[in-house]
């Protein structure tokens, strides 16, 4: 896990039998960085349905109960697509809100600081990304990240 990583799981997490999504709902505007650890050490891909940690339990449900229901549901489900939707969020979610966003006063670059996040989704979803990343709202609360 790269530098700053911590929270508050301390427990194990086994990756279910069945396909299954993780709405990550513990801290709010962010990712729990140990159970992120534990999900994307074992992460499955063929069973993995999402991923969201969103700023509040509707958002982070909304997004992902819609990911989770292409993917479930789609005649011609596009896994490309599927990736770049999860790398985005595990970025945004995980990367920018849990980790990045409080080590910077105000807006800025953060491409160095979104390096060693990049690297690791990069290498799990085994997807080469060359993520932008843009303030939408002239305020750091938020990113785009561009895929």
């Amino acid at each position: 896990m790269p530098p700053g990583a911590g929270g508050c799981f301390d427990g194990e997490f086994k990756v279910p039998e069945k396909p299954y999504a993780v709405a990550d709902v513990r801290f709010a505007n962010g990712a729990d960085n140990n159970f992120v650890g534990a999900l994307l050490e074992q992460l499955e891909f063929e069973k993995f349905y999402g991923y969201a940690g969103w700023n509040t339990s509707a958002n982070t449900l909304g997004s992902l109960l819609a990911a989770v229901k292409v993917r479930y549901t789609a005649v011609k489900y596009n896994e490309d697509a599927f990736k770049r939707l999860q790398i985005i969020r595990f970025l945004d979610d995980w990367a920018y809100q849990a980790n990045v966003r409080e080590k910077i006063d105000k807006i800025c670059a953060i491409n160095d600081l979104m390096r060693p996040y990049e690297e690791k989704i990069s290498q799990i979803f085994k997807y080469n990304i060359s993520p932008g990343y843009k303030y939408p709202w002239n305020r750091k609360f938020e990113i785009e990240i561009c895929i």
